[in-house]
């Protein structure tokens, strides 16, 4: 039986590009997915998905960029995370809640992967979200080394941002079952990864840890595999992608609501008009 799958790259404060191509899919009520994938930012705009209410990851976006709890530059003279991810549990339960019965129920007989990295061998991790863990997995998806903290515990191990270990998880969701693939991209469709800063410094950094030091090494390699994937994929597999044909206003450490704006209003736009060509 063939299944569908959406995936939600993560990007920062460019996943407001996401969230617009998803709020045009909840105007629309379109919602044919049976598995559903989301990296980091990616995983938290899916979970708003999943409540199916337009705005909500905007929203807790804007929490994020107009409170000075998440973003501090003065931390880095006091050797503290720049950005406290913790911060997310007080805007999912108050600010903006994102509620996790609900969540559930939407997506009852489903497929859930939030992507994590394992913080002691490197590996990536599909967490599948029950009520307990839900809010803790969105925080670990999205604890960046250098960044932020760093990792998040669950049960007995600790995690990190998706993207290190599987930025883009489309053969995670084809083991899944998935023939249909509809990824939502931060990045250009084509474009490739090379190694960025913050991997050479997280090659450095952790230079006595062989499996932690790999990630860094690896991941824009790992990355340009998943690509290659996606535009040759398998006989039998189908991968669609909505990703910006320009370069989007935010970028993945930015702090502006203006900007954030501005990509959701494109993103949502580009929902519309994949929609319309879908002929939904």
């Amino acid at each position: 039986m063939s299944k569908k799958a959406l995936i939600i790259q993560g990007g920062g404060f460019r996943t407001g590009f996401s969230a617009g191509v998803l709020d045009a899919f909840i105007e629309k009520e379109y919602n044919p997915f049976d598995i559903y994938a989301g990296v980091s930012g990616g995983a938290i705009a899916a979970s708003y998905f999943l409540q199916q209410e337009k705005r909500k990851c905007l929203e807790a976006m804007f929490c994020l960029t107009d409170n000075s709890r998440f973003i501090n530059y003065r931390n880095l003279v006091r050797s503290k995370p720049v950005m406290d991810v913790d911060f997310f549990r007080e805007i999912s339960s108050d600010l903006v809640p994102l509620d996790i019965s609900k969540v559930i129920a939407n997506s009852k007989d489903k497929k859930i992967g939030i992507v994590m990295t394992n913080a002691n061998n490197g590996n990536p991790h599909y967490h599948e979200p029950t009520q307990e863990t839900w809010i803790d997995a969105l925080i670990a998806s999205s604890s960046m080394p250098l960044v932020t903290k760093g990792a998040h515990r669950i049960g007995d191990d600790d995690f990190m941002d998706g993207a290190w270990s599987d930025s883009l998880p489309v053969k995670w969701a084809v083991e899944q079952g998935a023939t249909d693939i509809l990824i939502i991209r931060t990045t250009a469709e084509k474009e490739k990864m090379q190694q960025s800063w913050l991997d050479y410094f997280g090659e450095l950094y952790n230079w006595r840890q062989k499996d932690i030091k790999r990630i860094f090494q690896t991941n824009h390699i790992k990355f340009n595999q998943s690509l290659e994937f996606i535009l040759n994929p398998p006989a039998g597999i189908r991968i669609q992608q909505i990703a910006p044909d320009k370069k989007l206003h935010a970028q993945q450490h930015s702090n502006s609501s203006e900007l954030i704006t501005k990509d959701h209003a494109f993103g949502y736009e580009k929902g519309l008009a994949i929609l319309e060509g879908m002929k939904i």
